[in-house]
Parts: C-alpha cells; sequence; structure tokens
C-alpha cells in the first residue's frame, strides 16, 4: 500500500507528460560542414632578428633585474629605450627575453608600476607579444613622443607584458635613464 501512492504519482506523471523531442540536423549530410580549418598561430617572424637600426641613441635601459615575473609568471630578459636617427622611439628586447606564454600578451609602456588594466592616460600599448621566447631581439615602435620632444622618454619608465584577454599582469621591467 506505501509504494502505491508514489507509484500512482509515476505512471500519471508519465501519461501527462507530452515531450517531444525534434531532430534539427540537416538531413542530407552533404551540409553538415566538414572541412574545419583552424587558424595557425604560428609565427615565423621568430625565426630570425629584425636588421639592427644605424646611429640608435641609448635613453634607458632596464635595471639589473631585467624583467620580473608577477602573478605566478615567469619573465626575464632585459630592454632597451632606443632614438633612433629619424626621431622616432623604439623599445629592444634583449635576446635573452622570454615570458611564460599566455593568449594575448601585449607590451605596455605605462607610467604605473603595476598594472590592473589598461588606461590610456597612462599607458601605452605596443602591441602584441611577437614571440614570447625567441633567441633574437625583438623591436617594438613606440607611437608616443620622439627624441626631440624633451622628457618624452621620461614619463613612461615601466614595461608591463601584459595579458589582455584575462586582465592580468605576467611580467615588469622598469627601465633606467642613462
Amino acid at each position: 500500500m506505501r509504494y502505491i501512492g508514489p507509484l500512482l504519482i509515476l505512471t500519471l506523471g508519465m501519461v501527462a507528460c507530452d515531450a517531444k523531442f525534434t531532430d534539427l540536423r540537416p538531413a542530407d549530410e552533404s551540409m553538415m560542414p566538414v572541412d574545419v580549418t583552424l587558424p595557425d598561430y604560428s609565427d615565423d617572424s621568430c625565426d630570425e632578428a629584425p636588421p639592427e637600426p644605424s646611429d640608435a641613441q641609448l635613453l634607458r635601459e632596464t635595471d639589473a633585474m631585467g624583467f620580473v615575473g608577477k602573478n605566478s609568471y615567469s619573465a626575464s630578459g632585459s630592454a632597451q629605450l632606443l632614438c633612433l636617427a629619424d626621431g622616432t622611439l623604439q623599445l629592444r628586447l634583449s635576446s635573452d627575453f622570454s615570458v611564460s606564454n599566455g593568449p594575448g600578451l601585449i607590451i605596455v609602456l605605462s607610467k604605473r608600476e603595476t598594472l590592473d588594466g589598461i588606461d590610456t592616460s597612462t599607458d601605452s600599448n605596443l602591441g602584441q607579444v611577437s614571440c614570447p621566447s625567441a633567441q633574437h631581439e625583438q623591436r617594438y615602435a613606440v607611437p608616443i613622443g620622439d627624441c626631440n620632444s624633451p622628457d618624452s622618454d621620461v614619463e613612461w619608465p615601466h614595461i608591463h607584458i601584459f595579458c589582455e584577454p584575462f586582465n592580468v599582469e605576467f611580467g615588469s621591467a622598469f627601465l633606467e635613464q642613462q
């Protein structure tokens, strides 16, 4: 008798439930996508160093510590801020530069010691890290200021490697004036 109540509820539930499912897949398999091509994330530009700029003047260089990892990520190597012959600024990462791999890593020059997000009033995004662990120098154009502006390099003494999709800093370095 004790099992009749639940059994009756279960039976009524099955009768009352009129669930129907429809197969939305195309009947013709030729309409199904078969060839899925993944993007090529390999970067041939990591294989060789860009040509050395002529007549570059050293403005700043990383301190003795160089790059330091942040938030459980590793970063090492050194960097230099150069004034090129045409008056533009360039950031050069040394051949021993290395940082943990991550998605969407960018190089940021900043007035701030730490980043918790990009602020265009204090930070300048130099672009995507092209080779996280290359065996040659990497160079990035610095769009802010130029060699002819007084103190153009003084305002941006910190370099950050920043994971933009997850808003996490991977590493940083301080540029000392030379």
